[in-house]
């Protein structure tokens, strides 16, 4: 039971390299920690430790997920980081930008 496991998880990890035409950091991370996880289950030894090997992919994938279209989807984005100071003006604020 245990050699067609490994089998199956070395085919996924070929299949991981392979398969995704467009590669974007969070559809990796979920890959990484799909392939971390398969091989964690084909150990014949498991400790409950072994959790921070994919936990950092995970939150990558997950955490950082919404529904917007930023760089971490491979598209650019059209948004601007603002930059300046609350200013005070028609008793609403608003933050100045200035060219440089």
């Amino acid at each position: 039971m245990h050699s067609p496991l490994e089998i199956a998880t070395i085919l996924l990890a070929l299949l991981v390299a392979v398969v995704p035409k467009k590669k974007t950091v969070r559809r990796l991370a979920a890959l990484s920690a799909a392939l971390i996880v398969a091989f964690e289950l084909v150990l014949l030894y498991w400790f409950y430790a072994y959790i921070i090997w994919f936990e950092p992919f995970v939150f990558v994938a997950l955490l950082l997920a919404n529904n917007e279209k930023t760089a971490l989807d491979g598209v650019r984005s059209d948004r601007q980081a603002v930059v300046g100071y609350p200013k005070e003006v028609n008793g609403e604020l608003t933050i100045s930008r200035e060219e440089k």
